[in-house]
C-alpha cells in the first residue's frame, strides 16, 4: 500500500493511519517537519495509553520539556504519575563507533528494564546519526529489531529527522529504513507525505 498525500489532507490521512496501528509492529517515521512529526508521535503515545499500554518515549530533547509538551498536547498527568509513560533522555553520542555502540547498549538496557507488555516505544537509541559511525550503529539495530519484532510485546516507532541523517549516503540510509520496517511514514514539506508498507517495495 502506498498512499500519497498533499498538504491539505495529510493531517486527516496520517492521523487515521496512526489510529489504526495495533499489535506487534515496527514503524519508521521520517520527516522534515519536526512539529507535525511530534504531533503524530504524541497521538501514537496517547492512543497506546488509552488502550492500557505502557509507553516509553526516547528523545535527545530535554525530557522535562517533552513532558510539558505532552501534557499541553492533552496527555493526562496521571499517566506520568503512575509511570504508564516514561520519557528517557538518550545517553551521550560517543566519539568512536565503539563508544557509540556502548552508549547504545546502555540506552537499550535502560529501555528494556522498563518494558511491560503491552507497550509502545517512540524514539531512537543513537542520538547522533549525522556521521557514518552513528548511523551505521543505528541501522544495525534497526535490522536486528526487525528480524526479532515478533518477540516483542508491542509497537516500536523509530523516528528520524531527515536533516540529521548522515548526508553523503542519505538516500542509502533511507532505503535501509524502508526495508527494515513494516510501515514507513514519510512527512515531507517538499515532496508531500506518504505511508509505505513493506509489501509495496
Amino acid at each position: 500500500m502506498l498512499v500519497n498525500m498533499n498538504s491539505y489532507d495529510r493531517n486527516e490521512n496520517l492521523i487515521r493511519f496512526i489510529d489504526s496501528l495495533d499489535g506487534k509492529k515496527h514503524i519508521g517515521l521520517i520527516y522534515d517537519d519536526p512539529d507535525f512529526a511530534k504531533l503524530l508521535k504524541f497521538r501514537f503515545i496517547k492512543n497506546g495509553l488509552q488502550n492500557g499500554e505502557n509507553c516509553i518515549y526516547v528523545t535527545d530533547e530535554d525530557s522535562g520539556k517533552v513532558v510539558v509538551d505532552m501534557i499541553t498536547y492533552g496527555i493526562p498527568i496521571r499517566y506520568f504519575q503512575t509511570n504508564k509513560i516514561i520519557v528517557y533522555h538518550q545517553n551521550g553520542a560517543g566519539k568512536t563507533r565503539q563508544e557509540i555502540q556502548e552508549n547504545t547498549d546502555k540506552n537499550m538496557e535502560i529501555v528494556r528494564s522498563s518494558l511491560v507488555p503491552p507497550f509502545r516505544i517512540v524514539g531512537r537509541l543513537v542520538p547522533n546519526i549525522g556521521n557514518v559511525d552513528g548511523i551505521t550503529v543505528q541501522m544495525d539495530l534497526e535490522k536486528k529489531t526487525h528480524q526479532h519484532y515478533h518477540d516483542f510485546g508491542g509497537i516500536v516507532m523509530c523516528s528520524y529527522d531527515m536533516s540529521k541523517i548522515e548526508k553523503t549516503k542519505r538516500k542509502k540510509w533511507i532505503e535501509e529504513l524502508y526495508r527494515n520496517h513494516h510501515h514507513v511514514i514519510k512527512i515531507s514539506t517538499k515532496d508531500g507525505s506518504e505511508v509505505v508498507t513493506a509489501s509495496s517495495l
